[in-house]
C-alpha cells in the first residue's frame, strides 16, 4: 500500500518547571488504512496527532511525504451559535477568497450532502447547542470530511460518549471511509472500541517521553507582579502627606455629602423638573450616539489590534492610536468640538465618541483575545484564513462581551455628558454646574438620583439582554 504520510522523527518540546520532550522515530501511514494510537493519558497521543496535524512543529522533524489532514477534536470545537450546516460548512472556508464567507452552491450542496450521509439532513438549521453529544460527534465528522482529507485524524473523539454511541460513530467513520479512500488514525486510552476493528495498533508509551536539558527563563508575569508591586510601594512612600489628617478629612467629606440628600419636600416640589428632565434626555441622546458612533469605528479597530487575529505590524500600531485617543479626557475633547463646532450638543456626541473610541477599542481588542479561541484555531488548522475563523468561530460567541462593554461605554458616557455641560457642550452637566455654583446642593442630589436611575435602568436592560444571548448559547 502505498505511504502518504512519513516522518522519520517526530518531536515536541513541552516547556514547563522541568521540561519534556516527545519523539517518535519512522513514523508512517499507508492509504485507506485504520489505525489507532493506544496509551496512557499525558503519553503524547495528542501531541503526535497534532504533529501530523501541523498545528505543531519542531525544527528537528523530518517529514518526507505529508498529506491533507483534518482533525476531530476531543471537544469537537464547534460554534454552538452556528447552525448545523453553517459548521459544516466552515470546514470549506480555505475555498474561498481570504475574506470571503459566502459560500457557493456546489459547496452547500457537498455540505447538504455530507450531512445526509452522517443522518442529520433534517438538523441542518438546528443550531450546534441544541443537539445531543452523539449528533455533535457527526457534525464534526462532516465539516472535517467537507475539506476532502487523505488523512482524518480523531483525538480522544470516543471518549465522551457510551459505549453504544462510541461504537455507532465508529461504524460511520468506516462506512464513510470505504466511500471516501481517506486514512483514519485516532488516539484512544481506553478501549471505547475494541482494538481488533483496526489495522494497526501503534503503542504510545512512557519511553517515547525524556527529560529535555533546556535552560528555563523566568516568566514575564512573574516579573510583572513584581514590577506592579514595587510601583505600588514607591508611590505610596514618595507621596507627600503633610496637613493631611484622615479623621478631619472624612468628617468633612461626610458633612457635605448630607448635604446632596434632598430630604426636605419643599427640595423636590420647588425642582425644575421639566427644564431638568429635558437636559436629562438630552444628556441620555448625547451618550447614545456619542457611545455608537464610537463603537462603530472602535469594533473594526480592535479586530485588527487583537494579537490573535492581525499581526504585529498592523497591531502596534492602532494600539498606539486607541491609547493616543483615550490619553486626552473626555471634557479635553469637548473644549476641542466646542471650539471647532460652537456651543451645543454636537460638541458633546463627538468628544464622547472620540474617546469611547480609544477606551472601547482597548477593551474590545482585550476581550477579543481573552475568548475561547480553539474554534478559531481548529478553522484555521482547517484552512480558513484569520478573517474566516473570525467571523465564523468569534464573532458568535463574542456578543455578550460586546454587548457588556458596550453598555458599560454608554453607562460611563452618561456620567461624562453630565459634565461636558460645563464648557458648553450641552445636557443636564449644566444644570448640575449651576446648582454646585448657587449651592443648591439639595438640588444637585436630585440631578444625581435622575442619573443614577438611568444607569440602573441601563443596567438591567443590559443584564437580561446578556442573559438571553447567553442562553441562545446554550450556557
Amino acid at each position: 500500500m502505498q505511504k502518504i504520510f512519513e516522518a522519520k522523527n517526530l518531536g515536541y518540546t513541552y516547556q514547563g518547571s522541568q521540561p519534556v520532550r516527545f519523539e517518535i522515530s519512522d513514523f508512517y501511514l499507508l492509504a485507506g488504512e485504520t489505525v489507532v494510537l493506544q496509551g496512557p493519558s499525558g503519553a503524547g497521543k495528542s501531541t503526535l496527532l497534532r504533529l501530523i496535524e501541523g498545528s505543531l512543529t519542531d525544527q528537528t522533524n523530518k517529514i518526507q511525504t505529508r498529506s491533507t489532514t483534518a482533525m476531530i477534536y476531543q471537544d469537537l470545537r464547534l460554534v454552538n451559535e452556528r447552525t448545523v450546516l453553517q459548521n459544516v460548512l466552515s470546514g470549506a472556508l480555505q475555498e474561498l477568497s481570504p475574506f470571503s464567507t459566502k459560500f457557493p452552491a456546489a459547496i452547500i450542496e457537498r455540505a447538504q450532502f455530507l450531512l445526509a450521509k452522517v443522518g442529520l439532513e433534517t438538523h441542518a438549521t438546528k443550531l450546534v447547542s441544541e443537539l445531543s453529544g452523539g449528533q455533535k460527534q457527526r457534525v464534526a465528522i462532516a465539516r472535517a470530511l467537507i475539506r476532502r482529507p487523505h488523512i482524518l485524524l480523531a483525538d480522544e473523539c470516543f471518549s465522551h460518549l457510551d459505549s453504544t454511541t462510541a461504537n455507532e460513530s465508529f461504524a460511520l467513520i468506516k462506512k464513510l471511509q470505504k466511500e471516501f479512500g481517506f486514512t483514519f488514525l485516532v488516539s484512544m486510552h481506553e478501549p471505547h472500541v475494541s482494538w481488533d476493528q483496526f489495522d494497526r495498533v501503534i503503542k504510545i508509551a512512557d519511553h517515547h517521553l525524556k527529560t529535555a536539558n533546556i535552560k528555563q527563563k523566568t516568566s514575564r508575569i512573574s516579573y510583572a507582579y513584581w514590577l506592579i508591586l514595587a510601583i505600588v510601594i514607591y508611590s505610596a512612600l514618595t507621596l507627600n502627606y503633610a496637613g493631611f489628617n484622615a479623621a478631619d478629612a472624612f468628617s468633612e467629606a461626610f458633612k457635605l455629602l448630607r448635604r446632596f440628600i434632598p430630604l426636605d419636600a419643599n427640595t423636590w416640589t420647588g425642582f425644575s423638573w421639566e427644564s431638568s428632565l429635558s437636559s436629562v434626555l438630552t444628556t441620555f441622546r448625547m451618550a447614545v450616539l456619542g457611545t455608537f458612533l464610537g463603537f462603530l469605528v472602535a469594533l473594526p479597530l480592535a479586530t485588527l489590534a487583537a494579537n490573535d487575529i492581525s499581526n504585529r505590524f498592523i497591531s502596534k500600531p492602532i494600539r498606539f492610536f486607541l491609547m493616543s485617543l483615550r490619553s486626552v479626557p473626555a471634557l479635553i475633547w469637548a473644549l476641542v468640538f466646542v471650539a471647532a463646532f460652537g456651543i451645543g450638543t454636537m460638541a458633546g456626541i463627538f468628544s464622547l465618541a472620540v474617546y469611547s473610541i480609544g477606551y472601547l477599542g482597548k477593551l474590545l481588542y482585550e476581550g477579543i483575545e481573552d475568548l475561547e479561541q480553539k474554534g478559531f484555531n481548529s478553522l484555521r488548522h482547517l484552512g480558513a484564513s484569520r478573517y474566516q475563523a473570525f467571523r465564523m468561530s468569534l464573532v458568535p460567541i463574542a456578543k455578550p462581551m460586546l454587548l457588556s462593554h458596550f453598555i458599560f461605554m454608554f453607562e460611563y458616557n452618561i456620567r461624562a455628558a453630565s459634565l461636558l455641560g460645563i464648557v458648553g457642550a450641552g445636557g443636564i452637566g449644566q444644570e448640575l454646574m449651576y446648582a454646585l455654583e448657587w449651592r443648591r446642593f439639595d438640588h444637585a442630589g436630585i440631578i444625581l438620583i435622575l442619573l443614577l436611575s438611568i444607569i440602573y435602568i441601563t443596567d438591567q436592560i443590559s443584564e437580561k439582554l446578556r442573559n438571553y444571548l447567553k442562553a441562545k448559547r446554550g450556557l
